[in-house]
């Protein structure tokens, strides 16, 4: 079952999340909103979004190791990436409440592949 949610629905919900305390990613959650609205429109699960993002972790090391300048720099473009689609999977579990403990788990997982990256 899909979750049908407006933008503003979903700002308004990032806005009491940010109040919270929860978020300390005031720079990604710009960048994340758009895709977790159309996550969350898709019916995407959180964990399928975690694994498209270490996916985006590993080919910025493909291209971070590769040396150079072009590498480099679109190594740190899916660095990046990773870091907008980390936050918007998170935020696609709160909203359609679908938390769990495998998901922040595989979640961490993914955190500690780019921290080692």
């Amino acid at each position: 079952m899909r979750l049908k949610i407006t933008y503003s629905e979903l700002k308004s919900r990032q806005k009491l999340d940010l109040k919270s305390g929860n978020s300390k990613y005031y720079l990604h959650r710009h960048f994340s909103s758009p895709f977790t609205w159309i996550f969350v429109n898709l019916g995407i699960d959180p964990n399928t979004i975690t694994i498209f993002s270490s996916l985006l972790c590993i080919i910025g090391v493909y291209f971070f190791l590769k040396g150079t300048f072009s590498g480099i720099i679109l190594g740190l473009l899916f660095f990046i990436l990773f870091s907008i689609f980390d936050m918007a999977d998170g935020e696609v579990a709160r909203i359609t409440n679908s938390r769990s403990f495998e998901g922040l788990y595989f979640d961490r997982i993914t955190h500690y592949l780019y921290n080692c990256f």
